[in-house]
């Protein structure tokens, strides 16, 4: 069952203009939606609540108070913050956990500052990290580092005020850089910072020298007068939170008709202005301190409150008399909310949505339960399903009572199963003033087993001091959903393996997602797991719920989960697992530990600082990052695994790379974790050779423990791999002085590119690191071009006979993340490159910048796409170059001689197409390699010609003419549901065939861009209508006399290419997508699925080739077929032999591609034939 959210109060995110591509699985309106705190207070209101208390003096905010003792106020004025620690000292010089107030931009929390003294909030400071500025969280220890500072409830309530002297505005990612950065927007739409994670308590220096002081002063208050206050403090500091309330009914006794249980007496709402108002008046005015202290009763209630089930105690509260028959208590005051949005014909309306899925309890109490056993029989027969399976509960009683067994089946069980997910409450404790002590060890367990704190209060300070750290340690909620990519074997270049690989991962609301990575086999052009049960249902197109995928225990099912099986499963129990990092010397891989790292970072303070923990905390934070469960994790079944269950992070990005070393078969692939995998497929079984994980990813390693649902997205190794392999003598194996490289890139992981040797599979090495800090290399901008492999002039060592060629990387400058913007037509700062570099050691061979590099480029616009390279002549050697930017722009680079710059021959740059334009409909963006196949097309030629008698006559004449054609499709991956541009896929027909310098100024020019007028519109497929032969000759003048040709995908729909087309047998295939249609006022709390086709169309004429329906043999061929929901990949070429049935005979190799989930056959047999050419390599 769909479900939706209305969003009234959320119609700004329609105009975000930022967005990245993993909006496919989780909606970033989801995230906002599903993040907002929401909290049950549960306030003691029995008899013993009018006991009064003599205390501590209330804190005035007009009194200047004294330095604490055994310390001098500072002569700077600072705020102090708490994460849920210690609430900081103020005046010491150990306690760094402070920043200078005049730098405070949050005018929130100005006034609350000021009259009491703290104000709880998302908390943002601005920090430059992988060379982008982004608002990040504050650092744990030390605020030292805090220059710029604003938070959430600015942008709710829009405004733009900031610190003094600092412009008004709200704060935004990625804009600027580190010389003029840029922090804030003056459009609250366009501010793009994720609020996230814990809360965060701003307290003045002033309010701390009065918690802490040795004030003598003292006052005697009521507990209920002291409650009132520190809530009253507590809701007015904490505006993005929305409160709820709930009180005891009398409790006369345990008899049905004793007004048993509590009642919710304001909803959990959003703390609109008339909503805290109201909820603030019955703390204030309504709720008076009378009758017993049923607390397990209350929580029962509370759960049918989250659950939508009926009102069972809400409405059971009772009159009390005196003797003489007057009125002692009058039963509902205040009376239970009955507002339509708390309850609807006596049933409850559940606070939970579709979008989120955590509520918290914090109960207030100042005594031990009493009469408090009317709700025995109720918890004891509680129940829900789980995937069908009932469970029912199993607690038991704690002292006598069941708070504590309820309490952990409200946090571990599915409360709302008339909602999608698992919907839980954590349950808080606040024992208040010395009457609670006896219910300390009750409170305590009830806290522990409900996933929340305990916390002791004995006076209206620590009482608020209790609740604000409760706010403290909570968090938002979570969703999830599926999806997969796929990789066949790469060594052999005729026949492939018939091992198929699939990357999973599992979309969350938080930054940590599960993966896995599992294998299938094709075997008679279809899939199939163990036992060879087919891989796919049939009428899903998913994993089917029947399969075992290989590697996986027998008979396990796990095809359609991505939890299970795979090597995820084998992960979970593995022990001595070897992790690298580049923490030798001189930054070599060295075995992960904390003494290395220390080294490596200079110290165990430097190496905290950069994981933004404590000192003490390193190890742990460690430990959990190598997998180790130190948070005590348990499975579905209960059990506690050694290594947590989600050790393999998420390969969003990183597609499995298969080498097959002769003797094995390797995987290679890198996971958002931060770590490059190599696993060993040992056929019915896997295992992990080792892990490498960068040093520039310990920053990282807190938030993914962390994992707050409504946390960005943490990126690591999230690039495509490349493979470089020397078999030297040929013989299949590689050992010796053989040689297997891999390259990769981080794409949203960061601006790095590692080159690892794993010619020993079992050994890596480190062969070089660079970034956009490296020199030569300052116009990185994220690596997301996936490196391609070639040999070049430049990197040949030698002459005649003696000359060596060593191979060589190429790839694009990369991504811009200020194009996130979905703002068309504005320059980039970073990615206007092409980079060439030694791919033994990273040395820069040749550059295309726009400043300070080989040769200049003159385009704005970022590459982020691999780079088409073509050797022209045969020689072995690359000698040109094609790309696309993200401006819709087409270039190419020639490279004619062995000298960049050479004087006869340089190599040239010059842009061969302009298809993008200024508005949000022309935003064309090329995020693919583009594909060059060197091809004769048909031409067909109509020329002139005058006879001697002067008649002028028209001669039609075909013939074949080379073109090297470049084939291109557009479409933004950064927003990938974005419907308002109208992406095209192109044919270019690259008539300068001959790579040679081109210029500016003399001949040869560099023929000027081709626009889109300059190409054929097929995208009515003209070629298959049914035309007289006038028409079709007409028609192929027409074509002939143009560039190329183009397709316009599906205008509306936002329909966009999704990955580089492959041509076989002069067929062009690619990949599209359409997005869901999102209604703009809703919230698709489970984002819908999207389309994913797959065209093949004729290379030349643009036809149709595959009549793709089964069923219906006979039809007319279509361009188009629908795959699955996915963003799909590249299709990926799969060559296996076909059994004839006679083992006397060689095999046909019959191929097919591999698209999404599905085989798909596209009917040729690839024949072989040999050729020799000779390249001297460097051994």
């Amino acid at each position: 069952m769909k479900k939706y959210l209305l969003i009234s109060l959320l119609m700004f995110i329609s105009t975000m203009s930022f967005s990245e591509d993993i909006e496919l699985y989780v909606s970033e309106a989801v995230k906002l939606a599903g993040a907002k705190t929401q909290v049950l207070i549960i306030l003691d209101n029995s008899g013993s609540m009018t006991t009064e208390e003599t205390v501590k003096i209330r804190y005035d905010p007009t009194e200047n108070y004294p330095a604490i003792p055994n310390t001098t106020k500072f002569s700077s004025e600072y705020l102090y913050y708490n994460k849920g620690d210690e609430i900081p000292k103020p005046d010491t010089s150990t306690e760094n956990r402070r920043f200078l107030a005049s730098l405070n931009g949050c005018d929130s929390a100005k006034s609350s500052l000021i009259s009491k003294g703290f104000y709880t909030a998302h908390i943002r400071r601005y920090k430059y990290k992988n060379n982008t500025g982004q608002w990040l969280n504050l650092s744990d220890s030390n605020g030292s580092n805090i220059y710029v500072l604003d938070c959430e409830d600015d942008v709710l309530s829009n405004n733009p005020n900031n610190a003094d002297g600092v412009e008004p505005g709200f704060p935004v990612n990625y804009l600027g850089d580190k010389n003029n950065p840029e922090y804030f927007t003056a459009d609250e739409s366009n501010s793009n910072v994720v609020w996230s994670g814990t809360l965060i308590t701003l307290y003045t220096d002033n309010y701390l020298r009065w918690h802490y002081g040795n004030n003598t002063q003292e006052e005697t208050r009521s507990r209920m007068e002291m409650a009132r206050e520190s809530i009253n403090d507590v809701i007015n500091s904490a505006p993005s939170i929305d409160f709820g309330l709930q009180i005891f009914n009398y409790n006369y006794g345990d008899s049905s008709n004793h007004g048993n249980g509590g009642r919710i007496v304001a909803g959990i709402k959003e703390m609109t202005d008339e909503n805290k108002t109201t909820l603030l008046d019955l703390v204030n005015n309504e709720v008076n301190a009378r009758g017993n202290t049923p607390l397990c009763e209350t929580l029962y209630e509370s759960s049918l409150y989250f659950s939508g089930k009926n009102i069972e105690y809400g409405d059971d509260d009772i009159n009390i008399y005196y003797n003489d028959g007057s009125i002692y208590y009058t039963k509902n005051v205040p009376p239970r909310d009955t507002d339509p949005s708390v309850e609807l014909s006596n049933k409850y309306v559940s606070p939970f949505s579709s979008c989120s899925n955590k509520v918290y309890v914090i109960l207030i109490t100042d005594g031990v339960p009493t009469q408090d056993h009317h709700a025995d029989g109720k918890v004891e027969g509680l129940s829900t399903v789980d995937d069908g399976t009932t469970i029912n509960f199993t607690g038991s009683k704690y002292d006598g009572n069941y708070l504590a067994g309820l309490a952990e089946w409200m946090s571990n069980q599915d409360l709302n199963t008339q909602l999608s997910g698992k919907q839980t409450a954590d349950i808080y404790t606040i024992g208040f003033s010395d009457g609670a002590d006896d219910a300390a060890p009750l409170l305590k367990e009830t806290a522990r087993l409900g996933g929340g704190k305990y916390f002791r209060a004995t006076d209206s300070a620590q009482l608020t001091a209790a609740l604000v750290g409760a706010l403290e340690d909570l968090e938002p909620s979570n969703d999830s959903l599926t999806s997969a990519s796929v990789a066949a074997n790469n060594f052999d270049r005729t026949e492939t393996l018939n091992s198929v690989y699939y990357a999973m991962f599992q979309p969350d609301n938080g930054p940590r997602w599960q993966g896995n990575l599992k294998k299938y086999k094709v075997v008679s052009n279809k899939q199939v797991g163990k036992h060879g049960k087919p891989a796919l249902d049939v009428n899903s197109g998913h994993f089917s719920e029947q399969v075992t995928s290989f590697w996986s225990p027998d008979n396990s099912e796990d095809g359609d989960k991505v939890s299970e099986g795979g090597v995820a499963e084998m992960l979970r129990s593995k022990i001595n697992r070897v992790i690298y990092s580049d923490i030798g010397t001189a930054g070599t891989l060295a075995l992960l530990t904390e003494t290395q790292a220390e080294i490596s970072l200079g110290g165990s303070l430097e190496l905290a600082t950069e994981m933004d923990v404590a000192e003490d905390d390193v190890g742990t934070y460690l430990n959990w990052a190598m997998g180790k469960n130190v948070d005590s994790v348990k499975l579905d079944d209960g059990t506690t695994p050694i290594m947590r269950p989600d050790v393999f992070g998420d390969p969003l990005h990183s597609k499995p790379l298969v080498i097959n070393y002769g003797t094995s078969i390797r995987v290679v692939i890198g996971t958002n974790a931060g770590a490059l995998h190599m696993f060993e497929d040992k056929g019915a079984t896997v295992d992990e050779d080792w892990a490498f994980m960068p040093k520039e990813f310990f920053n990282n390693i807190k938030p993914l423990r962390e994992n707050y649902a409504t946390a960005e997205k943490v990126y690591g190794i999230d690039g495509s791999i490349t493979s470089y392999i020397k078999d030297n003598n040929g013989d299949g194996i590689i050992n010796g002085t053989d040689k297997v490289w891999v390259f990769f890139g981080l794409r949203r992981g960061g601006s790095s590119y590692y080159a690892l040797d794993i010619s020993n599979p079992s050994t890596p090495s480190k062969l070089w690191h660079i970034d956009a800090a490296s020199t030569g290399f300052g116009e990185l901008g994220q690596s997301w071009s996936q490196p391609k492999l070639g040999y070049s002039k430049l990197n040949i060592n030698g002459t005649g006979n003696s000359a060596v060629a060593a191979p060589v990387l190429f790839f694009g400058g990369g991504y811009d993340v200020a194009k996130d913007s979905s703002t068309p037509g504005i320059a980039d700062v970073k990615g206007r490159a092409i980079y060439m570099v030694d791919a033994a050691t990273g040395t820069l061979k040749w550059s295309l910048a726009p400043l300070g590099a080989d040769s200049t480029f003159i385009g704005t616009d970022s590459i982020p796409s691999s780079i088409g390279i073509l050797d022209s002549d045969g020689d072995g050697m690359i000698d040109r170059l094609y790309t696309g930017d993200t401006g819709g722009n087409v270039w190419r680079v020639d490279m004619p001689s062995a000298i960049a710059n050479d004087s006869n021959d340089p190599w040239t740059v010059f842009k061969l197409a302009e298809f993008g334009g200024t508005t949000n409909s022309t935003d064309l963006r090329f995020f693919n390699e583009p594909s060059i196949v060197r091809t004769f097309i048909s031409e067909t030629i109509e020329t002139e010609v005058t006879d001697e008698d002067g008649k002028t006559i028209k001669i039609v004449s075909h013939q074949e003419k080379p073109y090297d054609a470049v084939l291109i499709g557009s479409g933004d991956r950064s927003n990938p549901i974005g419907i308002d541009t109208n992406d095209r896929f192109f044919m270019i027909k690259d008539e300068h065939i001959k790579t040679q310098s081109f210029y500016s100024a003399v001949e040869p020019k560099a023929p000027p861009a081709l626009l889109k007028n300059d190409l054929y519109d097929y995208t009515d497929d003209p070629f298959a209508k049914t035309l007289t032969s006038q028409e079709r000759e007409g028609l192929e003048i027409a074509v002939s006399n143009k560039s190329g040709w183009y397709i316009d995908l599906v205008e509306g729909t936002g329909e966009k290419s999704t990955a580089d087309a492959i041509v076989i047998n002069g067929v062009v295939y690619f990949t599209t997508f359409i997005p869901p249609n999102l209604e703009p006022n809703v919230i698709h709390c489970e984002q819908p699925n999207g389309t994913g086709l797959l065209y093949a169309v004729d290379l030349a004429l643009g036809t149709a080739i595959y009549n793709w329906n089964e069923t219906t043999p006979d039809a007319e061929p279509v361009r188009k077929v629908e795959i699955n929901e996915q963003f799909l990949g590249a299709p990926t070429l799969i060559v296996v032999p076909n059994d004839d049935g006679d083992p006397e005979t060689d095999d046909d190799a019959v191929g097919n591609i591999i698209v999404g989930r599905k085989i798909i056959p596209v009917g040729f047999t690839l024949q072989t034939m040999r050729t020799y050419l000779y390249i001297s390599e460097e051994q």
